[in-house]
């Protein structure tokens, strides 16, 4: 049973929230501790991410995206940590600085699922995926099945997390029936700075970042991040 919260049950029943509302760190934190608690990010110091941007001292950071890292700027489908464990399954997101370079597109995993008939997610259970971290150099690795059940609402959901596939993965069958759908079920975020915060079900939605605007190299995206698990919630 999900405790009686509208917060926990909305983001459940939605897999994302846009709160509009500014955060500062110590807020974050707290909103993250209502799901459970926070965990580390250490490919944080495997230069994803502007190194200058990112205090690892506090659960909660800042992610900075600049050209020199490709990954940052143009980031393709997948769920965070699906490489590797323990995965997690909340994230918060908040515009600090020039938020409006990227955009943020985010694609729900459960829904898209259920759009298939019968016999296509009876195919679909017996697939799996192997997820590898982004530079697909094999440090970290992870065998998943295709489909699992969600751990709080136990609804089956997509595993699917394709910028961390191999490159034969993406001529498979399940790879094409997915994929031929996930833009009738994706939403798009367009950043303010100071706005408002999105949190994001990463166990129920992928996304990705795209580069959208100019002057990418002159003053770089800033972001505020935390990753939290469900323990508190029961």
């Amino acid at each position: 049973m999900l405790r009686k919260m509208n917060l926990n049950t909305d983001l459940f029943d939605n897999g994302y929230l846009v709160v509009n509302k500014p955060v500062n760190r110590t807020q974050m934190e707290e909103i993250a501790l209502e799901y459970g608690n926070t965990m580390p990010t250490s490919f944080l110091s495997e230069g994803v991410y502007d190194k200058a941007a990112i205090n690892d001292k506090y659960a909660s950071h800042v992610i900075g995206h600049t050209s020199e890292h490709s990954i940052g700027s143009n980031l393709g489908w997948h769920q965070d940590y699906a490489y590797r464990e323990p995965r997690y399954y909340g994230l918060i997101l908040f515009g600090l600085k020039n938020s409006h370079i990227v955009d943020t597109h985010l694609c729900n995993l459960r829904q898209l699922f259920e759009s298939f008939n019968d016999g296509e997610k009876s195919f679909l259970r017996e697939c799996s995926f192997l997820h590898v971290d982004p530079t697909h150099s094999m440090r970290y690795s992870t065998s998943r099945p295709l489909v699992e059940k969600h751990p709080i609402t136990d609804a089956e959901i997509l595993n699917f997390s394709p910028f961390g596939f191999l490159p034969e993965s993406y001529e498979t069958k399940e790879y094409k029936m997915i994929m031929e759908r996930v833009s009738d079920f994706t939403t798009i975020i367009k950043w303010r700075d100071r706005r408002f915060h999105v949190i994001i079900d990463n166990y129920q939605f992928m996304h990705k970042t795209e580069r959208s605007k100019e002057h990418w190299n002159e003053d770089p995206r800033r972001m505020l991040r935390i990753q939290f698990d469900y323990s508190n919630v029961t």
